[in-house]
This record gives C-alpha cells, structure tokens and sequence, in this order.
C-alpha cells in the first residue's frame, strides 16, 4: 500500500509528466497542435525565444508592439518576432533581450536588435522590474533547468492550460484560435481625437498615482537605467546590430507630462542627448528619432491615447529605419531642445517653431 509520500510523489510525478509532454508555453518544443497562448507575454515570450526561429527581436513595452512581422519581412527580408511586453521596464527588457541572444547561437545566431528608448521604462531603479500583469517569472529568463520543475512543470496554472489542451484534441472548443501574430496589444478604443482627449481625461482623473512615479523620473535614474540596461548591452554584442529609436509619443503626452512637472522637459531633453553621446560612435548602433517627425506626433488620428499610435505609424517607422530615415542628429535635438523649453502648450510650440501649422 502507497505511502502519503509515495502518492504524493506520484502524482507529482505524473502531473510534470503531463506538462512536460503538452508545454503549454512551448518552453522546450514547439507546439504541434493549435497552440494555447497566453497574453501575459513575460510569460509566453521567454518559450518562444526558445524553441522559434528568427534572426531579429524587437524590445519594448506596449508602444511597439504594433511593429509587425509581416511589415519587417517585407522591409528588411529577414524573420522577426516582437518581444515587447505591455508596461515593461528596461530591466524586464533586458533580461528578455538576454534571453534571446541566449537561446540562438551559431547560424541561427540574433544579428538584429529593434529597441525602444522609452523615459517611463527607464525610471527607477536600474533593476527596477515592472509587476504590470503581476510577479515577473525571472526563473523562465534564467539558465537554470531545476528551477523551471516547481514553477512551471508543477504549476496549478500550467495543469489548467494542459487540460484545455486536451479538451481541445478531444474536439472540445476551450480555447480561441491564435497566432503568433495575434499576441499584441490591441486598444480597446478607436483611434482618433476623440479617444487621446479621453485618454488626458483618463490620466488625468489618476494624477495622485502620476504624481508618485514623478520623482522616479529623474536625470540621473534615467541615464543609470540606460548605461545599465542598454547601453551595456551594446557594449557585450558587438556583432549583433541595434536599432534604437525615440517611440513618437503624441504632442498631447508632453503637455500632459508638463502639467505634471514644469522640470520634466529637461529631463527628457537631457537623456536623449546622454543617449545620442553614448552611442553616435559605436558601429553597431543606429540611433532614430521618431519624436521629431511632427507630421507623426501631431496625427492623433494615429493615436488611441497619448502615448499608443496605431498601425499605419509602426509602419512608417519599420520603413524609416530600412531607408535610414530619421536618424538621429545634433541639429534635430538641438531643434527638439528650443521647442520644448518654450513656455506655451506644445501644440502652440511646434506653431511657433514652425514645424506645425496652426489648425484651420
């Protein structure tokens, strides 16, 4: 007669069988059914780094996510897969960037990086890791196997996904068709005027929790996250080729950030010259600044809230950076610098630059 332990350990036993033959994330093999995604992509994004193939990433929070694989194999000819990861933090996202470089080597190697340079990712602490969607699973970033056995083989939420997989392959519907491609952040509003005014309603509505992120938006946090989490990371690759680029935040963000904190322009001003500095030099780097293109940051038709830009946007940028547009120079800081000290709203900033031309 079985022990209590012996039952335990069988059972055990038979539950990490299981999920170890169903994977639901795909952490050691690729699916070879209709795979159960999950949208929590610090989640999903470690196994597919592991068992997919491509030879580009893109790195980043919600904001690029738009940046699709189609529109990057049209553009550039090679397969990409996007890491980005809704609310992120630039720590979060080098240890998914890690992760990837990690899990291809050889032929197979990634020689192309996408990564977003964005302020409110690089706030905090350099190993600041966002809880966004809840606790960070770093033992699927790491190397080490054991680790994986408790969380993920033994877990109540991996058996939930394996038993929806077999649902499934008993001709049970239990869990929606996916693609890859479907794992993106999708806004739940309409793009347009309308919704980036109800977006400054929204944030503004939730200026006490603005209010504590601000003193983490300092010059020196953001330039520490940088070296740390980015800049070194150029340093340790320098056979892989990074593409760098200032997401194009709408002109309603900056003024909404003003409103928060009149310093919070020279902070801006003084990161994005920190990181131009850094990394003008370096071969395997190219710097593009998509927050000086206006005719994109004034389209809030383009936009569902102040800081989210839809399709057509991702789309330019992809394009930008395979001609070389938009890199980022001295003379277009310099120009970003003298509009953003300007005392007026920024819309009425770009009118006095003469970047924008007053609406009719």
């Amino acid at each position: 007669m079985l022990s209590l332990a012996g039952l335990f350990l069988l059972l055990a036993g038979g539950l990490l069988l299981l999920n170890w033959t169903l994977d639901p994330l795909q952490f050691y093999r690729k699916a070879n059914y209709p795979p159960h995604w999950t949208e929590q992509r610090r989640y999903q994004n470690p196994a597919i780094a592991r068992t997919y193939e491509y030879s580009a990433v893109v790195i980043g929070t919600s904001v690029s996510q738009p940046l699709s694989r189609d529109r990057f194999r049209e553009a550039f000819g090679f397969e990409t897969i996007n890491f980005a990861m809704e609310g992120s933090s630039a720590h979060g996202q080098r240890l998914m960037l890690d992760c990837a470089l990690r899990s291809k080597k050889g032929n197979t190697r990634v020689q192309q990086v996408f990564m977003e340079l964005n302020y409110l990712s690089l706030r905090g602490t350099p190993d600041w890791i966002s809880s966004y969607d809840g606790k960070f699973p770093a033992y699927l970033y790491d190397s080490n196997e054991w680790n994986d056995i408790p969380h993920y083989l033994l877990n109540l939420d991996t058996t939930k996904s394996s038993v929806k997989i077999i649902l499934s392959r008993l001709g049970l519907r239990s869990y929606p068709n996916k693609t890859l491609d479907d794992l993106v952040w999708r806004p739940t509003r309409p793009y347009g005027r309308q919704s980036v005014e109800k977006g400054w309603q929204r944030a503004s509505s939730r200026r006490a929790m603005w209010d504590t992120r601000m003193p983490e938006l300092t010059i020196a946090q953001l330039n520490a996250s940088f070296e740390e989490n980015i800049y070194s990371a150029l340093q340790q690759n320098p056979d892989v080729e990074f593409y760098l680029y200032f997401p194009p935040f709408s002109i309603v963000l900056y003024d909404f950030l003003n409103s928060l904190s009149p310093e919070i322009a020279e902070v801006i001003i003084q990161n994005r010259q920190h990181v131009f500095d850094r990394v003008q030099q370096m071969p395997n780097v190219k710097l593009f600044d998509f927050q000086s293109v206006v005719q994109v940051i004034s389209a809030l038709e383009e936009y569902c809230d102040p800081i989210h830009y839809g399709p057509e946007v991702a789309n330019y940028m992809i394009d930008s950076m395979q001609r070389g547009d938009h890199l980022a120079s001295q003379v277009g800081l310099d120009e970003f610098r003298s509009w953003m000290l300007l005392p007026e709203p920024f819309s009425q900033k770009l009118q006095l630059a003469g970047w924008l031309q007053p609406a009719k």
